[in-house]
């Protein structure tokens, strides 16, 4: 699928999109006080995943079709300004440490594999989303 989009500035910028594969997708997640991650994407594929103190998760995504993917990644905001910048990543992750690993609802989007998350608290399509975050990388 590809189309055109406006911007509130008039800039119209052209875009591609594909469809999901190998877990990858938008997913609701719950994040519960013993730091256990399991959500539902929007095709209905399952995440269940476990973090530790330091914002390292392993896990499983099992797709519709019954794959098993197993994914182990780690928060970014855990990361030192040097690990960051020897990846060649911005290194201000750390402004978000302290918006890591609370309890709660996300909206995550995960790369396929679930190699990456980046997500918000929040209800996104209401407008307001909350101050925690996710943002989970291979490190």
């Amino acid at each position: 699928m590809g189309g055109t989009f406006t911007g509130v500035n008039g800039r119209t910028l052209r875009f591609a999109a594909f469809p999901a594969s190998d877990g990858a997708g938008i997913y609701y997640v719950t994040l519960d006080e013993g730091l256990r991650y399991s959500g539902t994407s929007t095709n209905g594929s399952m995440l269940d995943g476990q973090a530790d103190e330091e914002g390292n998760v392993a896990g499983t995504i099992t797709t519709v079709a019954g794959q098993e993917i197993e994914f182990a990644v780690g928060s970014l905001a855990y990361s030192s300004a040097e690990e960051l910048s020897e990846q060649g990543l911005p290194a201000n992750y750390g402004q978000f440490y302290e918006d890591n690993l609370i309890p709660h609802d996300y909206v995550a989007v995960a790369s396929p594999g679930g190699s990456h998350w980046f997500g918000r608290s929040g209800n996104v399509r209401s407008g307001s989303p909350g101050r925690e975050i996710i943002a989970l990388s291979q490190r």
